[in-house]
């Protein structure tokens, strides 16, 4: 059966403070999971890195140099898997990134926009502010789609 690419409409993007265990830095580095999840009664598929982008709470575009699954402090390069979306089902993706860049010229997201291969408008999801901010502090690295989120701070194998 051929299953189609997941579109926008189809899915909702958290990020995972229930799920995932938290992987975790030190050193000036952190790491956000976020559940993208399908909310459609169909099935349909995730594969590859979306591309991301950083916004501010005006929803002005901050500057980020964005690795898509490069070997991070945190973690390695992941294998790209295509995973199939059962209705209700989420997918993980794992973010790395600098709390700190030594000069005080970081800037806080609000929002993230994960733009899906093929689709116009991104998958935006709103970044919870408190301790440990998503910054725009020079490299952010982004993992492929995964099955499973982080357990006991590790990606799944």
């Amino acid at each position: 059966m051929q299953v189609a690419s997941c579109k926008v409409a189809q899915l909702s993007a958290t990020e995972d403070q229930a799920e995932a265990d938290s992987v975790e830095g030190g050193l000036g580095h952190g790491a956000k999971t976020f559940a993208i999840r399908n909310r459609s009664v169909s099935l349909c598929v995730l594969e590859g890195v979306p591309t991301l982008t950083l916004a501010d709470k005006a929803n002005r575009a901050l500057p980020a140099s964005v690795c898509s699954n490069c070997p991070d402090y945190l973690f390695a390069s992941q294998p790209v898997r295509r995973i199939v979306l059962k209705p209700n089902q989420s997918a993980y993706l794992v973010i790395a990134y600098n709390i700190n860049d030594g000069v005080g010229e970081c800037r806080e997201a609000a929002t993230l926009g994960f733009h899906l291969r093929d689709q116009r408008e991104p998958l935006n999801v709103n970044v919870v502010q408190g301790r440990d901010e998503m910054r725009s502090c020079g490299g952010l690295d982004i993992t492929p789609f995964l099955a499973k989120p982080p357990v006991d701070g590790f990606l799944p194998r």
